[in-house]
Parts: structure tokens; sequence; C-alpha cells
């Protein structure tokens, strides 16, 4: 698995007209206006924040901006994952140093209030010069005003930098021209790990399969798939869950409900040779599988020994989960989800759909390939079971196939 870094928005402002309006909300308090205009300093295009202070004595003065962006690729909804970095300089003014705050916030729809953090504020003394400052999203701990629960894969951010509330004292009769300027403003996000499960969407049959692309074994014990425009079909649904896929206790190599005396005779006529009392996933039947069943000796299935769905299952999101174990897949192989994509959303292009992945590994949450195809399958789609509102607590039906255990 591998983690990458990409560009979600950047501008460094050198298309700009100088001159020209910085496009924000540039606010002032107490007796600080502001004026944030794109200007040329030493031969680069920044955005240059100035004010006249006029003090009277209250606490009360300071300014700053709050802007809308429009980023792209902005999948991932955990701040951990995301940086914002821009360049700061304090050039002149009575405020040295200045304190300055940045926020990040969103809104779930059009027209609703704004959600999100901020950081603490930081100071910037004149003789620093260009800070370069950077900010993982995770970090910022001030709520913002209206509501603090951010939605990152909106498209439209806001970030507001400026003075932090409630601002400065001014003595009365003190005058002064406060500028800073800001340059160079990125957003990246960190893509999940990517594993070697691929997400296979037929957009004919609304089938989705997962599928093992890689030349070697590859173990899951949890799956999400997520829509942002609702294009998948819980009715259509056809989960590992309602399949009762590898359910069972993986030392019963017999498949008889019980971990038992026959299991000993299934393990003994597979040491060596082939993978059928293989309850670690190994790929073998070996000396660990025999301790595995004596150690279970007895045992009865569970409903954490399978597939459990999650719950709240929607247009938006479909995922489940195997607590006692996970399911392999060998290479070329797959398993189908049944007819869980909503083709009406997309028609004939490509939909949105996200595959996320646990492989048991570690707790970092991967991320497999989504791939579109066309086409009627060789065999009829499965038809989904009844969807399950809940999760029985009782033994759960056992499959035929083995499945790896922990």
């Amino acid at each position: 698995m591998c983690d990458a870094q990409v560009v979600v928005y950047e501008n460094d402002y050198e298309g700009e007209t100088i001159g020209g309006g910085f496009p924000a909300w540039n606010w002032g308090g107490g007796g600080a206006d502001h004026t944030a205009t794109f200007a040329d300093y030493d031969g680069n295009i920044v955005v240059e924040h100035r004010s006249n202070v006029v003090g009277t004595g209250a606490a009360d003065n300071r300014f700053g901006s709050k802007w809308d962006l429009t980023l792209s690729g902005n999948t991932s909804t955990d701040p951990s994952r995301y940086t914002v970095s821009f360049d700061i300089r304090n050039v002149q003014g009575g405020w040295d140093p200045i304190d300055l705050q940045l926020f990040v916030v969103t809104e779930e729809q059009s027209g609703s209030d704004d959600n999100g953090y901020g950081a603490a504020a930081a100071s910037f003394s004149q003789a620093d010069g260009w800070v370069h400052v950077e900010y993982n999203l995770a970090d910022l701990n001030v709520g913002w005003w209206q509501g603090q629960e951010w939605v990152l894969n909106k498209q439209r951010w806001s970030l507001e930098v400026g003075m932090p509330w409630p601002g400065l004292e001014v003595a009365t009769g003190t005058t002064f021209e406060q500028v800073w300027l800001m340059d160079n403003l990125k957003i990246e996000m960190q893509l999940p790990p990517m594993v070697d499960l691929t997400l296979v969407v037929n957009k004919d049959t609304n089938e989705i399969k997962i599928r093992n692309d890689s030349g070697a074994p590859v173990s899951l014990d949890y799956y999400s798939i997520e829509s942002a425009q609702s294009a998948l079909d819980p009715a259509g649904w056809n989960s590992l869950d309602d399949q009762n896929y590898d359910a069972g206790v993986p030392t019963d190599y017999s498949n008889d409900g019980i971990v038992d005396g026959a299991d000993l005779g299934v393990w003994q006529s597979s040491y060596g040779v082939d993978d059928m009392a293989d309850a670690n996933g190994d790929g073998q039947s070996n000396g660990s599988d025999f301790l595995a069943w004596q150690t279970n000796l007895g045992a009865l299935p569970t409903a954490a020994d399978g597939w459990i769905e999650g719950g709240g299952a929607n247009a938006s999101v479909l995922g489940e989960l195997f607590l006692n174990g996970a399911s392999t897949l060998g290479p070329g192989e797959e398993v189908s989800l049944g007819a869980a994509y909503d083709s009406s959303v997309f028609g004939t292009a490509d939909g949105d759909l996200e595959f996320h992945v646990s492989t048991g590994e570690s707790t970092t949450l991967g991320m497999g390939a989504v791939v579109y195809e066309t086409g009627a399958v060789a065999g009829p789609v499965p038809e989904p079971s009844t969807f399950a509102l809940g999760i029985a607590t009782g033994v759960a039906l056992l499959s035929l196939r083995r499945r790896s255990g922990v």
C-alpha cells in the first residue's frame, strides 16, 4: 500500500490584475478599516491587506478577510488528510508583531450556516520577513461560532484569515497604517493507501463486484462504498451478510456447524496438501491450523463469525465488517454484491463511487480502485435477500466456502 498527496486547490495569484480588488468579505472592526487588493511586491503578485487604524481607546480594533474557494478532488471527509499552507508577511504598522488566525469552514448545503474550526492565533513580526505557515485540519481546535460540523468533501470551502476576536486596544489619538501580505495559498489532500482490490461497477446491469486483480491473495475485514451524488441502491444490495459469505468458525473445517473431531479428520487429510484446513489465511494447512482447531474445540459460530451490515445503509453509503475474521480473495477471484448501483443518476457516464477497504493489516483504512464496465454479465446477477434491519445474535448460517480467521 502507498500514500500520495494531491493538490485540491492552489493559487499563487500571478494571474491576477495588479490593483484589482481581492474578492472577499474584507472586514474591519473598531477604528480599523480594511482594503485588500492584488499588489506587486518584489516582482510577485500578492494579496495586500491594508488598514488605516485610528485609536479610540476601545479594545475592538482588528481586520481580516473571509472568502470562498472552489476545490477539486477533495474526496475525503477526514480532517487529518488535509493541509492548508500559505505565506504571510507583516510589512508595516504599529502592530509588530501582529496576531493572525486561520479558520476553515464549509456549509452543508447552499445558504446554510458555515461550520468548521480555526487555529490558535500566530504572531508575525516585521523582522521575520516572509513566513510559511502550514496547518493540518485535524489540529484546528477553535470552533467556528456558527457550528463545527465540517463537510470536507464539498467543493465549496471558505477561509478566513485575520486578527482574532475581540481585537486590540489602540490609544485615543494614535493612528498608523498596518499592512500585511499573503501569497501562495495551497490545500493538499493525502490519499488513503491503495489496496489490491477493485470495485467493478456494471453500468448496464447495476451489478457491483469486489475483485482481486493482483497476483496474490488479499484479505478484507471491512469495506464501504460511498457516493456523494447518491448513486447507490440499498434495495438491490446483496451484502456479504445476506449471502452468509464465509460465515462460521474458521476451524470448522468440515462445515458441520461446530468445531469437533470431524474437523481433525479434514486437517489430517489436508495437511501439506491443500488449504481446506487453513484457519489463518496463509494458504496452507499446517501445524498452526491444528493448534487453532485445538484451541477452538467445541466452539459454535456467533454473529461476529461472519459479515455484519453497517447500520444506516442508504443511497450514499453501503458497508459491512467482519469482527472475528476476514474473507480472502485469491488472484482473479471476485464476489458479487448484487445490483447495488443506480445507473439512473449518471446515465452512461461513469459514476462517483469510492471504495474504502480494511485489509486487517493496520488500523489505516485503504482505498481500492473503481472501474466501470458495460455489457451483460455471463450469468444472472444474484437477487438480494431481505434487507437486514438489525443484526441477529443467534447462530449464523454456514457457507461451504472456507474463510480466513484471526
